[in-house]
């Protein structure tokens, strides 16, 4: 065991002016020739102290072991950029924000997030497209409703066909008064004085069930209608329509977008939208047949709308 070092305390200003540290030898072109001789302390360590009459003069570099620490030393500051530099944005990134592939590239944790987002995006697209795909195949008929509120009960009902040909319309007396200043009548604009003649939902059930029955039923807003006709059916009273294969074209278009939001029929159709039944049917057919050309289905009988 070595002997204890002399502990110079009150600060640097206590330090001989023959004691230094390795740093300032080397700034002196020096280092130590012997073992430490004292220590100082320096606010959060003991500094080692040698005696500068034991030190010895550096050995200078020749130039060609100059040049080699140099490029050395631009390999090494190379590598780091390497090593922080995102392979796929390839921006320099500090080291907490890169992490390494399997393949040993580089990515940070801005692009893993991107990546994921877009990856998930693609997984939504293809979604889209295979239930765009799907309805090509099948036999289906569009409903659209208008009602007396988000909550409330049919005031008008719409049903096409897949060529676009009606196959249903007609306003429904329903059994609570339609208030003629509610947001919903703002927006179709059917009062209770247009609903004085027309069919209740009771008189109407057996055929809405009978065109519906065994098609595929699609509408852009699948939830909102088939929560209207399980109210209409409550409220008046008669059996539920059950058993019916609803499918919405407003999820189906939005995931063909990629989107994690609902796009209304307007912005979905690039039409303007009247709010009343029939209109509605009709843009959201042109909806699925805009999809239907985009995807190259050819059939020339659905290209018009």
């Amino acid at each position: 065991m070595g002997l204890s070092l002399e502990r110079i305390r009150g600060g640097w200003r206590n330090v001989p002016e023959n004691l230094k540290t390795k740093t300032m030898l080397s700034q002196l072109g020096l280092k130590p020739g012997n073992e430490a001789v004292a220590e100082v302390w320096a606010g959060k360590q003991w500094c080692k102290l040698y005696d500068v009459s034991d030190a010895v003069e550096k050995r200078k570099l020749t130039d060609k072991q100059k040049t080699a620490a140099s490029e050395s030393l631009e390999k090494a500051r190379a590598k780091l950029v390497d090593d922080r530099t995102c392979s796929h944005c390839l921006n320099e990134r500090t080291k907490k924000e890169i992490r390494q592939q399997a393949d040993g590239k580089k990515i940070c944790t801005y692009c893993i997030e991107y990546l994921h987002e877009e990856e998930v995006r693609e997984q939504r697209i293809r979604r889209g497209l295979s239930a765009f795909r799907r309805r090509f195949e099948t036999d289906f008929v569009i409903l659209d409703t208008e009602s007396t509120d988000l909550d409330g009960e049919i005031v008008e009902i719409g049903v096409i066909d897949r060529f676009g040909k009606t196959l249903l319309h007609s306003l429904v007396k329903p059994v609570m008064p339609v208030p003629d200043d509610s947001p919903a009548t703002l927006i179709h604009g059917i009062r209770n004085s247009d609903l004085e003649n027309a069919p209740t939902w009771a008189e109407l059930r057996e055929e809405v069930l009978r065109i519906l029955q065994g098609k595929l039923v699609l509408a852009f807003n699948a939830e909102f209608d088939g929560k209207m006709v399980s109210n209409s059916c409550r409220r008046n009273k008669v059996p539920l329509i059950s058993g019916l294969e609803w499918d919405c074209v407003m999820e189906a278009y939005r995931l063909r977008c990629g989107s994690d939001r609902w796009i209304s029929l307007a912005n979905a159709s690039g039409r303007h939208t009247s709010h009343r039944a029939v209109d509605d049917c009709v843009s959201t057919l042109h909806v699925i047949k805009e999809q239907w050309v985009e995807m190259g289905l050819a059939d020339i009988a659905l290209q018009s709308s």
